[in-house]
C-alpha cells in the first residue's frame, strides 16, 4: 500500500514536471524565431497573409473562412480547425490589448494547453492496458520528457492540436473496445473527424481503428453462431454492432471529409493535397540515390561529422529522424560547445531508447503469450501493431514522395513515441522479478534521458 502511494506521489511530481517545462519553454522562446513550422507573415493593413501565423489572421480580420483557391497562399490548404480556434483566442485576447506582437505571444497558450492534456490523454492510455506503479511511471516519463512533444508545446502551427486527437482516438478505441455503447463509439469518430478537420493525415488513425471494428463484429459474430448451435436460432449476425458502425459512419465521414470536399467540389484541389517545395530549394534531396536516403550512412563519415559537433546527412532518413525526434529543427551552430554537446548526448540516449523500446515491442506485442500479458488480448495486439505500422509506413512514403528535409521530421510520427514505450512499460509490469537487472538499467536510462532532456530545453532556450 506504501509503495502504491509513493508511486502515485511519483506520478503526480511528473505531470507537474512536464507541465512546468512545457510553461518555462513558451515563457522563454518567442514565437517569432526560427524554429516555428512554416510561421509565415501576417500584414493585414496590406491584405498580406502567409503561412500558419497568416492563416490565424486572415480568419481573425475577415471573420470567415477563404473564398479563394487555398492553394494560392502557403499552408491554406490545412483544415481550418487549429486555426479558426486560434483566430476566436486571439480576439478574446484582443479585448484585454490591442499591441499585435501581444496577441501573437499568447498564441502560444492554445498549444501549451494541448500539450499538456496529452499527457493526460496518454496517462489514460496506459490505464487501459493495466499500467500501473514503475511501469506506469516509466512509460510516463518517456512521454513527459520527450523533446518533441514540450518542442511543440510552443508551436503555433496545427500539430499540436492534431496530435491530441490523435492520442485522443488511441483512448477513445480502447475505451469503446472494453465497453461497447454508442457513447464510446462517438468519441471515437469525433476524435478521428475533429482531428481531420484541423490536419488531414489524423484521417490514417481510422485504419487501425476500423481493424479493431473488424475484430470485433467478426469475433461477436462467431460466438452468437456457437450460442445459436446451442439454442437452435437461426438469427446470429451481430445487427445492432454493425448499427453502431453505421452511427460512427454517419459521425465521423462527413466531419471529417467536410474541409477536403468544400475545397474539391469548390477549387478543384485533390483530397489528399500537400503543398511541397520546388525542386530548386535547398532543402531537395531527390537527387540523392535510394541507398542514401533510406538506409544507413556511412559510418566513417558519421563519426567525422560527430568530431565536428554535427550529425550531418541531410538527405538521410533516419538520421534526420532521431535528430529531429531530440532537436526538432534546431540549427546546431547556433549551440555554444557544451551545448552541442547536450544536443548529441540527447540524440543518443533517444536512440538508445527507441532501439530498446522497439525490440520490447517486438517481444511482448509479436513475440508475447497471451498468458504472459493478460492485459493486452488479440484485438489490442494487433491494434497496437497496425497503428505503429501505419505511421511508419505513411511517414517512410511521405518521405519518398516529397524528397526534401523538412518532410523527414520527426513530428510527422510523434505518437510512435507511446507504442514501443508502452510495449517496456508492460514487459516490465508482468516481469517475474522486477528488481532484474534490465529494469534496473532501463530505469536508470529513463532518468538519465529525462534529465538530459530538461538540460536540452535550457540550451534551446538560450539559443534562441
Amino acid at each position: 500500500m506504501k509503495k502504491q502511494a509513493t508511486d502515485e506521489v511519483k506520478l503526480k511530481i511528473l505531470l507537474l514536471a512536464g507541465s512546468l517545462l512545457r510553461l518555462y519553454y513558451i515563457l522563454a522562446t518567442p514565437v517569432i524565431q526560427s524554429r516555428q513550422y512554416d510561421l509565415g507573415t501576417a500584414s493585414p493593413e496590406e491584405g498580406i497573409f502567409t503561412g500558419h501565423l497568416g492563416y490565424i489572421f486572415y480568419l481573425f480580420t475577415n471573420k470567415g473562412l477563404p473564398d479563394f483557391d487555398p492553394r494560392e497562399v502557403y499552408q491554406f490548404f490545412h483544415p481550418p480547425l487549429h486555426h479558426t480556434v486560434s483566430a476566436l483566442w486571439m480576439g478574446l485576447v484582443s479585448f484585454f490589448t490591442d499591441r499585435r506582437e501581444v496577441w501573437i505571444e499568447w498564441l502560444q497558450v492554445l498549444p501549451f494547453v494541448y500539450s499538456v492534456l496529452i499527457l493526460f490523454v496518454v496517462l489514460h492510455i496506459c490505464r487501459e492496458l493495466d499500467l500501473k506503479g514503475k511501469a506506469l511511471n516509466l512509460v510516463m516519463a518517456v512521454v513527459v520528457f520527450h523533446p518533441s512533444l514540450i518542442f511543440l508545446a510552443g508551436s503555433i502551427n496545427n500539430d499540436g492540436l492534431s496530435l491530441l486527437f490523435q492520442f485522443l482516438t488511441i483512448w477513445t478505441a480502447l475505451r469503446w473496445y472494453r465497453e461497447r455503447n454508442n457513447r464510446n463509439i462517438l468519441m471515437i469518430a469525433l476524435s478521428i473527424s475533429l482531428g481531420m478537420l484541423t490536419k488531414l493525415s489524423v484521417g490514417m488513425f481510422a485504419v487501425p481503428v476500423a481493424f479493431l471494428f473488424l475484430y470485433v463484429l467478426i469475433t461477436e459474430w462467431q460466438d452468437k453462431e456457437k450460442n445459436a448451435a446451442q439454442k437452435g436460432v437461426w438469427h446470429c449476425f451481430p445487427v445492432k454492432r454493425f448499427l453502431q458502425y453505421l452511427l460512427f459512419g454517419a459521425v465521423c465521414i462527413p466531419i471529417g471529409l467536410s474541409w477536403a470536399l468544400r475545397c474539391l467540389l469548390r477549387f478543384g484541389m485533390p483530397l489528399t493535397y500537400v503543398n511541397h517545395l520546388p525542386e530548386q530549394s535547398w532543402q531537395y534531396v531527390g537527387n540523392y540515390s535510394l541507398m542514401q536516403r533510406f538506409f544507413i550512412p556511412n559510418p566513417l563519415e558519421f563519426i567525422k561529422n560527430l568530431a565536428h559537433g554535427s550529425l550531418g546527412f541531410g538527405e538521410n532518413v533516419w538520421v534526420q529522424l532521431f535528430r529531429t525526434a531530440a532537436l526538432g529543427e534546431c540549427d546546431l551552430s547556433t549551440f555554444p560547445l557544451w551545448g552541442k554537446f547536450v544536443a548529441l548526448l540527447m540524440t543518443a540516449l533517444s536512440f538508445i531508447l527507441a532501439v530498446w523500446c522497439f525490440i520490447l515491442l517486438i517481444r511482448v506485442f509479436i513475440c508475447g503469450k497471451q498468458k504472459q500479458y493478460p492485459s493486452i488480448d488479440m484485438g489490442k495486439r494487433c491494434f497496437w501493431l497496425i497503428g505503429y505500422a501505419i505511421l511508419f509506413i505513411s511517414y517512410l512514403n511521405f518521405c519518398y514522395n516529397f524528397p526534401h528535409q523538412c518532410t523527414m521530421n520527426f513530428r510527422y510520427m510523434v505518437p510512435t513515441v507511446l507504442y514501443p514505450a508502452v510495449a517496456a512499460g508492460l514487459r516490465i509490469r508482468y516481469a517475474v522479478n522486477c528488481k532484474t537487472k534490465w529494469i534496473t538499467v532501463f530505469t536508470g536510462l529513463v532518468t538519465v534521458y529525462g534529465i538530459v532532456s530538461v538540460i536540452t530545453v535550457a540550451v534551446w532556450c538560450i539559443a534562441v
